[in-house]
């Protein structure tokens, strides 16, 4: 499965009790990033602290896929126990692909706050890329191996690249695109996956703009993101939804987790050890959860 090469950022752990509309958001992280989510939430539902009900939901990349799981109200047992079967592969890009074209790729839209500039020469390049996995292999991929076939009913928002300007879209079910086809987008990493055609449009993975999309939770009382990444943008978002009232409470991987995930957070062989470190996270990070978001 695709995936970031993020670095997660301090945070501060002071939190407030939650009153009010609540929205998820999930970063992406490539499958080892997946995978830590999936420890994280599940440890939390063990809890009985339910994510899922949040009023909205919010993904981006691999984060994406999950908050699609989620929201369809897939049980996170079933998700966890899934993720840590032994799978091989590094999800190296393979011969046909250019290694170093690929990370000088990579290297413009990783920087902690990309430029329009950076952004639009990554999605030249996805475009005039070749030695690709296909738009219909990517749908097919994402139908096959995460079960989300429908919109669910509860608000999920998608985010996707634009390739032509570099900026961001948020997809859900009002817009009439299949959500398979949106979160095939969410995922496209460039130069490894062709864009999604949607409309007149193609699409690429969702962290390419440079965000983990908090700002797309503007109104909602309080805000609890899980993200394996952070940024410069992330910092900004965060601050813009706190200037407009919203409390924000940000966890990211502890070093026990990041260890686990390795340097190339597409390696199917951490899925596992990523799981069950964000598992164990749950126990430092239960406290301030729970206060921030309660029970209902």
């Amino acid at each position: 499965m695709p995936g970031l090469w993020s670095v997660p950022v301090a945070l501060g752990t002071d939190v407030a009790a939650c009153d009010g509309p609540r929205a998820l958001v999930l970063g992406g992280g490539g499958v080892t990033g997946y995978a830590w989510e999936i420890g994280l939430l599940k440890g939390l539902d063990d809890a009985g602290f339910t994510l899922g009900d949040a009023d909205l939901i919010v993904g981006t990349s691999a984060g994406a896929l999950l908050a699609a799981q989620l929201a369809a109200g897939m049980s996170l047992e079933h998700l966890y126990d899934d993720i840590r079967r032994p799978r091989a592969g590094s999800g190296s890009s393979g011969p046909a692909v250019d290694v170093p074209y690929l990370l000088e790729t990579f290297a413009l839209w990783q920087d902690a706050d990309p430029t329009p500039e950076d952004r639009i020469e990554v999605g030249r390049r996805a475009l005039e890329a070749s030695a690709v996995v296909s738009e219909d292999d990517q749908i097919a991929f994402v139908t096959r191996a995460f079960g989300v076939t429908e919109w669910p009913r509860r608000p999920l928002l998608v985010s996707a690249t634009d390739t032509g300007d570099g900026t961001a879209r948020l997809f859900d079910s009002s817009q009439n695109v299949p959500v398979e086809q949106a979160l095939a987008a969410s995922i496209a990493l460039p130069i490894i996956d062709a864009p999604i055609t949607i409309g007149n449009r193609r699409y690429m993975d969702g962290g390419v703009s440079g965000s983990t999309h908090f700002d797309a939770a503007a109104g909602y009382a309080c805000v609890l993101g899980i993200t394996p990444g952070g940024g410069v943008r992330a910092d900004r978002e965060t601050r813009f939804l706190e200037d407009g009232g919203s409390q924000v409470l940000r966890v990211v991987p502890d070093a026990v987790s990041q260890a686990a995930r390795g340097f190339n957070l597409s390696d199917q062989t951490r899925a596992p050890a990523s799981a069950e470190a964000g598992l164990n996270q749950t126990s430092e990070e239960l406290a301030r959860i729970s206060e921030f978001w309660g029970m209902r």
